[in-house]
């Protein structure tokens, strides 16, 4: 019950502290057992995007950032912006490949989304390319064949006698071979200009937008290691 819980956080970023899983939810897991692991986190991928008022589960797919930042000083793309109520959608069509690690201190996971959409409202500063950017719009980003790669190291304490995790130093990162971005404020030529040049826009962001996102993951995750030990987590080796 409790690992079902582990893993609904890590899908969508959950903010709730006090959701109550039925004994029946999904089945538990050995810490060393990588098949099981996987199969219950792709069982919640796809069977609990929408949520689950039962066990107080909210909608996985869109996944929802309240504020993003991404910074980029130099290179092709020198841009500051800020993302707001910013939606994800798509993770429910694709299919984790890895989920394991947590027997050595450090979760590799990795998850392919075929396709999907990043949209929400933005505020920019500085340009893509040769184009300017600044200014405030949303955006309805279309993504294809997105393959995220997490590396989680992590640490313990012990408090009343329990084993607790805590995320240390974590690290994303992520392919993204075609999508189509758009920004409002910028005309039918400038948005067709920057998906001319797709690629090397993503290669230019891959480091700047890794870094906001895996601390935002390991913020959510890192609140459900500092409630949950260990030893509820799994079952008994």
């Amino acid at each position: 019950m409790l690992f079902t819980y582990f893993i609904i956080f890590i899908l969508s970023f959950l903010k709730c502290t006090t959701c109550v899983l039925s004994s029946s939810s999904i089945e538990r897991c050995k810490v060393s057992d990588e098949t099981c692991i996987l199969k219950v986190a792709n069982d919640v991928l796809h069977g609990s995007y929408e949520g689950n008022a039962d066990i107080a589960l909210p909608s996985i797919d869109p996944l929802i950032s309240k504020v993003m930042r991404v910074v980029q000083d130099s290179g092709p793309v020198v841009i500051e912006a800020t993302m707001t109520n910013f939606e994800i959608h798509g993770f429910s069509k694709g299919k984790f490949k890895k989920f394991r690690g947590f027997d050595k201190n450090v979760l590799e996971i990795e998850l392919k989304a075929p396709s999907g959409v990043f949209k929400g409202p933005y505020k920019l500063n500085g340009k893509i390319l040769i184009i300017p950017v600044t200014g405030e719009g949303t955006t309805d980003t279309k993504f294809i064949d997105l393959n995220m790669k997490m590396t989680l190291p992590l640490t313990n304490t012990t408090r009343n006698g329990k084993t607790y995790y805590k995320i240390v130093n974590p690290k994303m990162t992520f392919d993204l071979p075609g999508g189509d971005i758009y920004l409002s404020h910028l005309s039918s030529f400038a948005n067709t200009f920057i998906n001319w040049s797709f690629g090397i826009v993503v290669s230019a962001l891959k480091g700047p937008v890794s870094i906001p996102m895996v601390q935002l993951f390991a913020e959510k995750i890192n609140a459900v290691f500092d409630k949950v030990p260990y030893e509820e987590l799994f079952l008994e080796s």
